[in-house]
């Protein structure tokens, strides 16, 4: 069989073209999320605005802030952290209302 009767490739396969434009559209995300944080930090310097009260209690009810301070804690023991008493109670109890949330969830959409 001779090389001659397939024709020559013009272009890249499609699956290169796929990946270029994946990566192209997630560096798009990434520069526009740039742009907004340069935008709102050049805009407004101190954080939060003036005349908006710091947010104190609701940031509490973020299961991120005690992931991120059991982290903290692990890693720089030597620095003030919060009560491990209180990271590790709130991840438990985090854990436990995520994981009846998603088999009631699974349940009401799957089972009935």
């Amino acid at each position: 069989m001779s090389t001659a009767s397939y024709a020559q490739r013009i272009s890249r396969p499609i699956g290169w073209w796929g990946m270029a434009v994946f990566v192209a559209g997630e560096a798009m995300v990434f520069g526009a999320l740039l742009v907004t944080y340069f935008h709102l930090r050049i805009r407004n310097s101190p954080w939060p605005p003036h005349g908006v009260p710091e947010p104190k209690v609701a940031v509490l009810l973020n299961p991120l802030v005690y992931m991120s301070e059991g982290l903290r804690a692990a890693l720089t023991p030597q620095f003030p952290h919060m009560n491990l008493v209180a990271i590790y109670g709130a991840l438990i109890a985090y854990t436990g209302l995520l994981t009846w949330a998603g088999i009631n969830g699974f349940q009401r959409r799957v089972l009935t």
